[in-house]
């Protein structure tokens, strides 16, 4: 089976190699203190570091998952309020988790299948922190790297996070423009689920410890200045998923060297694959403006009458696709463009459907 899913999705093409040697060699088994630890820690942030553009100054913390550093965040960065970018149900779960720890919310919600008008945006003087997502991969809407910039320019004062689990590796927005970029493994980076990771530039990392000093509940294990402590050593306040970190470590050292040629099979794939949509009688594209539509889950509405049927067929040829999420299951299908799938991958489902 060769899964185009939109995570978890295709393990990376390397991974089956590491993994055996990761039983032969005992990573499994190896303490979180130990100096091998710590040897293969540095290796898995030196590598994405380089993969991704982090600024050196930037910080990398661990987390169980993306779903986690949402509260973190909430925690750690807001004191009052935050105001959410929102386009679909990813989005709005960051908004609804942040409600959840007593936050003010403001949001600015748009119709789903919709991007934003970043000029159009009037964000309160009272909110400290604004939430923006890369890829919505409920929608297969995308931020176009330069609203990003255009944002930035609009609220230079204010906090921006960036949720980037569906995009990266492949969108090359700059993390500089950021103050918190997050993602989890098991999508673009083709591991198994189980690690997410929040870069962190100087100031929200100095928000947390601000935050923490003036007696705010900023969390136990998991607030920043335990994370940012352990991290100097090259290590994590609680046992982590040490298996994805090894992972996650080979995996960039083997995209490192290749990822001028990974782009460019991201980039044919995407038009391979939308050329497909476009010429097919029974699909089309849930996101009508080309600016704003997902390279990484293309999201297509159907025309079939038995949509899951449809995916079970497909799937009995040996290709798994999503259908759409939630109210849009058996109207649309999601199918994702992560680099562990070739080209080859991408026409044989093509011959399929």
């Amino acid at each position: 089976m060769i899964y185009f899913t939109a995570g978890p999705s295709q393990i990376y093409p390397t991974v089956p190699q590491h993994l055996q040697k990761a039983v032969e060699e005992g990573i499994m088994s190896i303490s979180h203190r130990s100096s091998r630890f710590m040897d293969m820690y540095a290796q898995m942030e030196q590598g994405l570091r380089a993969v991704l553009n982090v600024p050196a100054d930037y910080h990398v913390f661990l987390f169980s998952g993306a779903t986690e550093i949402w509260e973190r965040i909430a925690l750690n960065c807001v004191a009052r309020e935050s105001y959410h970018l929102v386009n679909g149900s990813f989005s709005a779960s960051f908004a609804e988790a942040m409600k959840r720890t007593g936050k003010k919310v403001g949001v600015h919600q748009v119709a789903d299948g919709d991007g934003f008008d970043m000029d159009a945006l009037e964000i309160p003087k009272s909110a400290e922190l604004i939430a923006a997502i890369a890829n919505e991969s409920s929608t297969g809407v995308m931020l176009p790297t330069e609203d990003l910039q255009k944002l930035r320019n609009r609220y230079p004062e204010k906090l921006i996070v960036v949720d980037a689990v569906s995009a990266v590796p492949t969108w090359r927005g700059d993390i500089g423009l950021v103050d918190g970029l997050y993602f989890s493994v098991q999508k673009g980076f083709g591991l198994p689920a189980g690690l997410g990771v929040l870069v962190m530039s100087p100031r929200m990392l100095a928000r947390g410890l601000e935050l923490e000093k003036a007696g705010q509940y900023v969390g136990t294990y998991h607030r920043w200045s335990r994370l940012h402590e352990f991290s100097l050593k090259s290590q994590t306040p609680a046992t982590p998923n040490v298996l994805d970190i090894y992972l996650l470590a080979q995996v960039c050292a083997d995209m490192l060297p290749k990822m001028d040629a990974i782009m460019r099979t991201h980039e044919e794939k995407y038009r391979v694959l939308c050329d497909f949509i476009a010429a097919h009688p029974d699909l089309d594209f849930a996101v009508e403006d080309p600016r704003q539509r997902s390279n990484t889950v293309v999201v297509a509405k159907h025309a079939y009458p038995d949509g899951k049927a449809r995916i079970k067929a497909i799937a009995a040829a040996g290709y798994e696709i999503g259908s759409g999420y939630g109210k849009f299951a058996g109207t649309q299908f999601r199918i994702s463009n992560f680099p562990a799938t070739s080209l080859d991958d991408l026409n044989g489902l093509i011959r399929v459907m």
